[in-house]
């Protein structure tokens, strides 16, 4: 469709202010344009997400006490900071952690290799202290880790190498 739009004169050119616009004519017609949907989608959550959910469905029922011997109920903050170190570094190929519940309120991931043993200890927000054990070397690496989880990210990728 085309408009035009004039301007006719101007006091300072000596003409008269008009405006003139032209439209389309009535006739025109718009057209709707049905809109264009993609594929359904035919990937699957990674296994990993369904393993932790079941865990963590467990985890709300450990309250106060639940050790026999005075262990604090698992933290909710310790919970949800858990679910957003595993979204930084897993993968569909990094297998899904052993999680235990500690005695302080906080949760215990853990992941082993042949190679490799990794342990994330989550407490809270920003507050996650990692191990990483080399089995044939017998050495630990301590990391302590607010926000930046590279190094724990590349230590499971070296674990299990078929990640990559």
């Amino acid at each position: 469709m085309n408009y035009a739009l004039s301007w006719g004169g101007g006091i300072e050119h000596g003409g008269t202010e008009a405006i003139s616009i032209a439209v389309p004519p009535k006739k025109a017609k718009m057209r709707a344009v049905s809109p264009v949907m993609s594929p359904r989608s035919t990937a699957m959550e990674p296994s990993w997400i369904d393993c932790m959910h079941k865990e963590f469905s467990r985890l709300p029922s450990v309250i106060a006490n639940w050790d026999g011997r005075g262990a604090s109920a698992t933290n909710p903050e310790a919970y949800d900071y858990t679910w957003s170190v595993l979204g930084s570094v897993m993968n569909a190929r990094i297998p899904a952690p052993a999680i235990v519940p500690l005695g302080d309120g906080g949760l215990l991931l853990v992941w082993n290799s042949p190679s490799t043993e990794i342990e994330v200890e989550v407490s809270g927000p920003n507050r996650a202290s990692i191990i990483v054990t080399d089995k044939a070397h017998d050495t630990d690496e301590e990391i302590e880790a607010k926000t930046d989880f590279s190094r724990l990210s590349e230590a499971l990728k070296a674990a299990f190498p078929a990640a990559l």
